[in-house]
């Protein structure tokens, strides 16, 4: 398990019976997750300076994720997610 570090982040869509998985994928890439009850669902929460990378760690891994829109704010450091498409199941 990675060192732990501040999550603010948050990944959803994950389904209740593949978070613990994706979770584990994430320590796998060494990066820090805690997964959780969102107002609407179970969650991934993770350092918001590698929420991209990790949302890209967990679709390679085949588990199922709404597809994200990704935006960069200028004068930002990291890139956010933002806005559901449509479900990849790969």
């Amino acid at each position: 398990m990675p060192e732990k570090e501040t999550v603010t982040a948050t990944i959803e869509g994950i389904d209740i019976m593949e978070l613990e998985d994706a979770v584990r994928v994430l320590w796998k890439e060494n990066i820090y997750a805690e997964s959780g009850m969102g107002c609407t669902g179970p969650i991934i929460m993770v350092n918001e300076e590698k929420n991209v990378r990790s949302y890209r760690y967990i679709r390679k891994s085949r588990i199922c994720i709404p597809r994200k829109k990704i935006i960069v704010k200028k004068n930002s450091k990291a890139p956010i997610c933002f806005g559901v498409f449509f479900v990849v199941c790969l």
